[in-house]
């Protein structure tokens, strides 16, 4: 989305910079996240776990994925700070378009049948 907002130079250095400072911090978060999903999936269909080790499982899971979410928050701050008024409305009008058309293409799948 960010090619749709006539970025320049400055604000395209500028962005590059605050993704590649996240990136790595993404990245290790994914993978802890990852290893708590399959963790939970795994657990699920553990008869020897009970359901107190299956909860504690999961909230940690739960809790990885705040901190994903945390940090993607964070880079998209950081973003929107570099972004002028007019830039931040669009990406704003932009980001209610690609909602409206997921939805809508959500919506037309589950009338259409598909899995």
């Amino acid at each position: 989305m960010l090619r749709l907002l006539n970025l320049t130079g400055s604000q395209k250095q500028a962005i590059k910079g605050i993704l590649d400072r996240h990136r790595p911090v993404r990245a290790a978060l994914g993978q802890a996240f990852a290893a708590k999903a399959r963790a939970l999936r795994d657990g699920q269909e553990d008869p020897s776990l009970s359901e107190a080790q299956l909860r504690a499982i999961l909230m940690s899971e739960s809790a990885s994925r705040l901190q994903m979410v945390l940090e993607d928050r964070a880079a998209f701050l950081e973003i929107h700070a570099v972004l002028s008024k007019d830039q931040q409305s669009r990406a704003e009008r932009l980001r209610l378009k690609h909602q409206t058309a997921c939805e809508a293409r959500q919506a037309f799948l589950m009338e259409a049948g598909a899995p």
